[in-house]
């Protein structure tokens, strides 16, 4: 059984839903939105605890799944929100950076390091 898992949906990426200023993961296919898809597998794998990064649009996407008929709340009650506010920063590939923001060297903050933002279910 998987424990954890962790959603990366902060960056802003290539528009897929036609509404560039929305995070891609609220883009509805199907039924449901891609982040409420991805819970929902999730909540069927028996992951415990599901952390989702957050930057462009985060107040949308905290409201989204809030608000969410899809998502169960006992799933809803399992998800912590992580603020990132450097989502537009340096990317991965680019000269001196790596994945979290580590140089090439590998030293710099570690990868996924950041605190759960206040007032969301797992932060303070």
């Amino acid at each position: 059984m998987v424990a954890r898992a962790l959603i990366l949906a902060a960056g802003k990426g290539v528009s897929i839903g036609g509404d560039a200023e929305l995070s891609n993961c609220l883009t509805t296919v199907g039924r449901c939105s891609v982040i409420e898809r991805s819970l929902e597998l999730l909540e069927d794998l028996g992951v415990a605890r599901i952390g989702i990064t957050i930057g462009f649009s985060g107040a949308a996407v905290r409201r989204h799944i809030a608000e969410s008929t899809v998502v169960s709340a006992a799933t809803k009650r399992r998800v912590t929100f992580f603020e990132n506010a450097d989502w537009a920063g340096p990317r991965p590939g680019q000269p001196g950076e790596g994945l979290g923001g580590a140089n090439r060297h590998g030293h710099g903050r570690p990868f996924g390091h950041r605190r759960p933002v206040r007032g969301s279910p797992g932060g303070a």
